[in-house]
Order: structure tokens, then sequence, then C-alpha cells
């Protein structure tokens, strides 16, 4: 039986096998497996690599001026209700 990217044993009928777009050299899905602390390789293993930010965050002064706006605007709200 053949392996897929992680691992996973696959059956022999399935045809549906996912090939790297990029060449890569890779010790059974470890880069440089014999160190103390061995990586695992991003290709075959990408459920392991870290997770990355989605956006960086806001510049500290546009986030203060963002929330101090929102308590103006609900200070405002509140007031007008009474």
């Amino acid at each position: 039986m053949r392996h897929d990217r992680t691992g996973e044993l696959l059956d022999d009928e399935d045809q549906c096998e996912e090939q790297p777009t990029t060449a890569h050299h890779c010790d059974r899905g470890w880069l440089d497996r014999e160190a103390d602390h061995p990586i695992p390789c991003r290709v075959c293993r990408p459920h392991l690599a870290p997770p990355q930010p989605r956006k960086p965050p806001p510049d500290p002064e546009v986030a203060r001026a963002g929330i101090a706006a929102v308590r103006a605007a609900l200070a405002a709200a509140k007031g007008s209700a009474r």
C-alpha cells in the first residue's frame, strides 16, 4: 500500500494521488532527520507548519483612535436614549 502526503495509507485502487507542485528534498517528511530537533517538511506535512497570521496587527495609535471613536458613539447613543 502507498502513503499519501501526510503519511496515511491509501488504497491501491485509489488513483487520486496528490503530487507536490514544487520539487523538494526531505527524508520521509523531515528535514535533517538526524538533528536534535528535526524540522517537518512543509510540503509533505503542511499541517505541522506554524500558523501564519492572517493580517498584521493594527498600529497601536490607530487602534486607540478606533476604540475612542466607538466609546464616544456608545456614550452618545446612551445619552440620546434618555
